[in-house]
């Protein structure tokens, strides 16, 4: 299994109590798999005669924050807080896989052309 990950974010103070603030996140997941069972010996020599598969997938996700604080005292006594935010995500799968049974055919051959 292969990742990458990323992660950028910021804080902006914007003055008379408003702040902004973003967090950025990327990843990509890429896996890998392959199997072989045995076409002799085995459960799987009796059912499927061997069996190879190969597959392989990819995930791509992202997430966008962006939040928008305020927060002000009146009178010395009063607070105010606010928060305005919004939230962006997505996740794009990639997937491709093959696999081939009966590798080997179990019969007796009676002639060395057959």
């Amino acid at each position: 299994m292969h990742t990458l990950h990323a992660n950028v974010g910021a804080d902006v103070d914007l003055g008379k109590g408003f702040k902004f603030v973003t967090n950025n996140t990327f990843y990509i997941i890429a896996n890998r798999g392959e199997a072989l069972t045995n076409p002799y010996y085995g459960q799987s020599a009796i059912s499927s005669k061997g069996q190879v598969a190969v597959g392989s997938d990819l995930d791509v996700r992202q997430n966008f924050q962006q939040l928008l604080n305020y927060s002000r005292t009146f009178g010395g006594v009063h607070n105010v807080e606010a928060l305005v935010g919004h939230e962006y995500y997505r996740v794009d799968s990639y997937g491709l896989s093959g696999n081939r049974t009966n590798l080997v055919d179990n019969k007796p051959r009676t002639e060395w052309w057959s």
